[in-house]
């Protein structure tokens, strides 16, 4: 980790100087685990995915930050939804296509003739 600037160990006099490099423990305070399960409801026909839960709450809190934002510049604050409705799906299936160009010769490449 890149050390701490000088100016910050002298902001408190008759203190300890900060420390030249922040500690690891910080990093544990900003981990959060993954679930246990890949699925938050798994019963029936109904399977829902923490990964498609939380990509469609990633779309709605985008949506509804854009559509305050426009608003806030004088700009017709619908437009977000109309917006969204074309550049969610086209990002998804871009998102695939990239996963499928990467990973090609990882996992697709032999199995062609199977």
């Amino acid at each position: 980790m890149p050390p701490l600037p000088r100016e910050l160990s002298s902001i408190i006099p008759g203190r300890r100087a900060l420390p030249d490099r922040i500690p690891s423990g910080s990093v544990l305070l900003a981990y959060i685990p993954s679930p246990s399960s890949r699925f938050l409801v798994d019963s029936g026909p109904l399977h829902i995915r923490w990964y498609g839960l939380l990509l469609a709450l990633g779309v709605l809190l985008g949506a509804a930050i854009a559509r305050r934002e426009m608003a806030r510049r004088s700009l017709d604050p619908d437009l977000a939804y109309a917006v969204a409705l074309w550049v969610v799906p086209f990002g998804l299936v871009g998102a695939r296509l990239y996963h499928v160009a990467t990973d090609w010769s990882a996992r697709f490449a032999g199995s062609a003739g199977h």
